[in-house]
């Protein structure tokens, strides 16, 4: 069972303030010294049902600090969890309506907001606020149509900063607070390359809608995926479209090696009574010891801390998907709950890290190893080491429950443990914003508004002379109604603007690397004038135009008399055609293309010569 959650951040001011994030800024870590800052840490409350979501006292139980930086013209108090927040943003919530017809959805009555419980330090206050706004849609894609369960309208998290002190981590709350809408869909998912496909056509549906953000980071991917008698696993952060039918295909197959595993210890019947003691393995490496981690911890506080893994041999390096082994599994608990490099174990070639056989044999011998038996250690502070080799347990213990309920985040095509799926423990009302109705006059309104579907707008390109290729690419970019307004204003055919925008301005703007929409709209039309006109070629019109561009002038006409650029007559080529020593008629035609290539119109040359093509 596959199913995807798209959340897009809509290009408005923040969802209960009148702050904006500031999407210029490309440096995450570019904090001003004046930048106000102050530090909290958060703790796990109990939901509207009474009861601790696992997932809030996961993160809760890691008790870091949390500092914040507080950039004075993209946030405010709201954000610093100074002073109640404002309404719902109106123009947010109408794009968030517009989605959901767009989707066909129903569409609440009533919109309540709800607080989720989020305490990893992304919102100040300790939770997001997000509202269902509709539910029941679809999306058509080649396999038939995906539902979508539900549409929301909630808040971005906070910029996350390279903290450098450990157990501490640090955010921006210029993000925090921009609207983010999320869509949710059924897990009737067929494979990987169909969730690849409902992502881009719900990403298509959004960005012909409107209002929405464009660039790296403002829309991303979750998957949900379970096997058939399995738990559900969410992986957040798909950001690249082209990797997920791989993420999709190795997270399958971890979950069917884990499945693999889990039968596999039943049968063998191995009892987890009690945890094993944990021992300190400093001794077994000496002082002239070739292992940088053990030389390490000799001469710092840090120590070497070990566990027995009874009947583990060849389970820790057993492969669950490509470059990613139970072992694997083990360390990204250690690395989440214990904030460690990672772990060594015995299914390991040791010789990577300079163990030589000598030190591992004392060490299977101080933990009294068997054969059947393998072993974790952890080098690092005693605390924390102890903390790590706990943690490692825990999940080797629970290898006979096949997939655990867990959020993973993806890291390339693979993806890694982030904290247990959270439930429905963690939602709870918002007591500071007033339920919003949603009449059916305002929604008949909305309707009014949406635009064309994509493969409507398509096929009106396609019939107006433009290649499928350039219509498709001229849609997805939001340029449809941009070039239309050109095509009406210079009288130029729709297929002439869209060679002139989509080749040769690209192509222009690559050569002497500006940016394309820095090309003012009024150029534009003015030369597709000249050229609908006749007063200039279609060859010569992407080099009036690059000209124009070069020069820094708008004066079309100056600059094709300063460049030669103006069109022959009709008069003036058949005096090119008498003067010509070519026998014949395409001889002709191609020593005066040759010669007067940017000032003959190709086609009138050919009725002239009498040349049938």
């Amino acid at each position: 069972m596959i199913g995807i959650e798209v959340h897009q951040r809509l290009n408005t001011s923040k969802l209960f303030c009148n702050c904006k994030f500031n999407a210029n800024v490309t440096e995450e870590n570019n904090i001003q010294e004046d930048t106000a800052h102050f530090s909290r840490k958060l703790r796990a409350v109990a939901g509207e049902l009474g009861q601790i979501d696992p997932s809030a006292a996961f993160e809760a139980s890691k008790k870091l600090q949390f500092d914040y930086f507080s950039p004075e013209e993209h946030s405010c108090l709201i954000e610093e969890d100074d002073s109640p927040p404002n309404s719902i943003n109106p123009e947010a919530l109408q794009i968030a309506l517009k989605i959901c017809l767009a989707l066909k959805a129903n569409i609440v009555d009533e919109i309540f907001v709800m607080r989720k419980t989020v305490v990893d330090g992304s919102a100040v206050c300790g939770f997001q606020r997000t509202a269902l706004i509709g539910f029941n849609g679809k999306i058509n894609t080649s396999c038939g149509e995906v539902q979508v369960q539900s549409i929301c309208l909630e808040e971005e998290s906070s910029t996350i900063l390279n903290s450098k002190e450990t157990g501490k981590s640090s955010f921006k709350l210029d993000r925090l607070g921009v609207p983010l809408i999320e869509i949710a869909t059924a897990p009737s998912i067929n494979d990987g390359a169909h969730a690849k496909e409902t992502a881009h056509e719900i990403g298509n549906l959004l960005r012909n809608i409107g209002g929405v953000q464009r660039g790296i980071g403002t829309i991303r991917q979750d998957l949900n995926i379970s096997l058939e008698n399995g738990n559900r696993v969410e992986i957040k952060g798909v950001q690249d479209l082209q990797l997920m039918p791989k993420i999709v295909d190795n997270e399958l197959l971890r979950q069917s090696n884990l499945v693999l595993l889990a039968e596999k210890f039943k049968k063998s019947k191995v009892k987890f009574s009690q945890f094993p003691t944990i021992v300190n393995i400093i001794d077994c490496f000496n002082s002239h010891t070739n292992c940088t981690f053990a030389a390490v911890a000799k001469k710092t506080s840090n120590t070497a801390l070990a566990i027995k893994l009874d009947s583990f041999s060849g389970t820790l390096g057993f492969e669950l998907m490509p470059d990613y082994r139970f072992g694997s599994e083990l360390s990204d608990q250690a690395k989440v709950n214990a904030q460690v490099n990672g772990i060594m174990h015995s299914d390991e070639d040791l010789s990577k890290y300079s163990i030589s056989k000598q030190e591992s044999d004392a060490i299977r011998s101080l933990l009294n190893c068997s054969a059947q038996d393998a072993w974790v250690a952890c080098f690092a502070p005693e605390q924390t080491a102890t903390k790590a080799l706990i943690a490692v347990y825990q999940r080797a213990k629970n290898i006979g429950n096949g997939v655990e309920k867990e959020t993973r985040r993806a890291d390339g095509q693979i993806n890694r443990f982030m904290r247990p799926l959270p439930g429905s423990s963690r939602m709870y009302p918002e007591t500071d914003v007033q339920p919003i109705s949603v009449s059916s006059q305002e929604l008949k309104e909305l309707e009014k508004q949406l635009p064309v579907s994509f493969d409507q707008q398509i096929k009106s390109l396609i019939n107006s002379g433009v290649n499928p290729q350039t219509a498709e690419q001229i849609v997805k970019q939001g340029q449809s109604n941009k070039m239309l307004e050109i095509s009406k204003e210079s009288g130029a055919s729709l297929s002439d603007v869209a060679n002139l925008m989509t080749q040769h301005l690209t192509r222009i703007s690559r050569e002497k690397k500006i940016n394309p929409e820095s090309v003012s709209q009024s150029l534009i039309i003015n030369c597709l004038k000249m050229y609908s006109s006749g007063k200039v070629t279609k060859t010569a019109l992407p080099v009036l135009l690059e000209s124009c561009i070069v020069s820094n002038s708008s004066d079309v006409e100056l600059i094709a008399n300063k460049f030669n650029l103006n069109s022959f007559s009709t008069e003036q080529i058949r005096s090119l055609i008498k003067k010509s020593k070519s026998a014949t008629p395409i001889e002709i035609f191609q020593s005066i293309i040759r010669e007067h290539r940017l000032n003959v119109d190709s086609n009138e040359l050919t009725k002239l010569l009498n040349i049938k093509k």
